[in-house]
């Protein structure tokens, strides 16, 4: 389903109708604030697993678990228990594309979770037909595929050839910075390592006198979250990220997403332009890349672990 048709609503209503718990695994610790206020603002108990108490007599209606934490065997006996009382309706994993791909290799390990014996539900806005199969040895099970068109036609998208990439994006920013209509308007640059991040931010504050936060997974969580809150308060303006940030955000005004030199991939692409646009206002995508930060792209991806390698390897689970 594409962004804004409700991928939410399908783990908000169950409790809504059902009185039982829907745990919902979550890929990326940033993207659970997000999930937890939606729940609020629907009227909903929840909780996140290792930050909230949780009991057995009561459990939340929502139960939000970090992919980490879900992996765990004291989590797995809480949702059998849950399922044994009959207290559990189903759980949930949102952005369950990742089950493929490299980024977060613990997904890979969620099979005892898998077992728990409840309806098992996978949402995403990034898996191709070619791929269910993938998903179904992954989860190991079989089920029934609801989709919708992901056409985002707010989106406009625009590839750049140039001959610096960075010089280009410097040159786009302070463009946009100057002709930006609103306040709430924002910025994301896409980088693929944690060393562009930093240096593009660096560059970005210095040369380009736009203020910017950055994020990758290897800051700590006070780290992450104090940028965060700079880009959403608006002190920073532009975010540098990696794709860390770039699947499941919900902030709503962000106009101008640059992906520096390329993409891990037409999924990444698919996931990062889709921060754009979610206000109804058009927003633009724009792949800023030259002979050079391709090359460099192909350098870093030759380190990937191809998805298909460890789908059916889950001894080290």
């Amino acid at each position: 389903m594409p962004t804004r048709h409700g991928k939410s609503a399908v783990f908000m209503i169950p409790p809504m109708v059902t009185a039982r718990t829907v745990i919902v695994v979550v890929p990326l610790t940033i993207l659970v604030s997000g999930h937890e206020a939606d729940a609020s603002r629907a009227g909903l108990r929840n909780a996140t697993y290792g930050t909230d108490t949780i009991t057995l007599d009561d459990p939340p209606s929502i139960l939000f678990v970090s992919v980490e934490c879900a992996a765990t065997p004291r989590f797995v006996e809480l949702a059998h228990t849950l399922n044994h009382l009959q207290k559990l309706h189903c759980v949930v994993v949102d952005e369950a594309h990742l089950l493929l791909s490299d980024f977060k290799p613990v997904m890979k390990c969620l099979l005892p979770l898998w077992a728990v014996g409840c309806q098992l539900v996978a949402l995403t806005a990034s898996l191709s037909p070619y791929q269910e199969t993938d998903l179904k040895i992954v989860m190991s099970t079989t089920f029934t595929v609801i989709r919708m068109s992901t056409v985002r036609p707010l989106i406009e998208y625009v590839v750049d050839e140039v001959a610096d990439v960075d010089d280009e994006i410097i040159r786009q920013l302070i463009e946009w910075d100057c002709d930006v209509s609103s306040k709430m308007d924002r910025a994301m640059v896409y980088c693929l390592t944690r060393q562009s991040v930093e240096r593009m931010a660096s560059v970005v504050n210095n040369v380009a006198g736009v203020k910017t936060a950055h994020l990758h997974a290897h800051l700590d969580e006070d780290a992450k979250k104090a940028q965060l809150q700079s880009w959403l308060s608006g002190e920073a303006r532009v975010m540098v990220a990696t794709e860390v940030i770039g699947c499941g955000y919900n902030y709503p005004s962000v106009r101008l997403v640059i992906h520096r030199g390329s993409f891990r991939s037409l999924v990444a692409l698919h996931q990062e332009s889709g921060r754009l646009a979610r206000d109804g206002r058009p927003g633009i995508s724009r792949v800023i890349s030259s002979a050079k930060s391709r090359a460099e792209a192909l350098h870093i991806d030759s380190s990937f672990v191809e998805p298909n390698a460890w789908i059916v390897d889950m001894e080290n689970c």
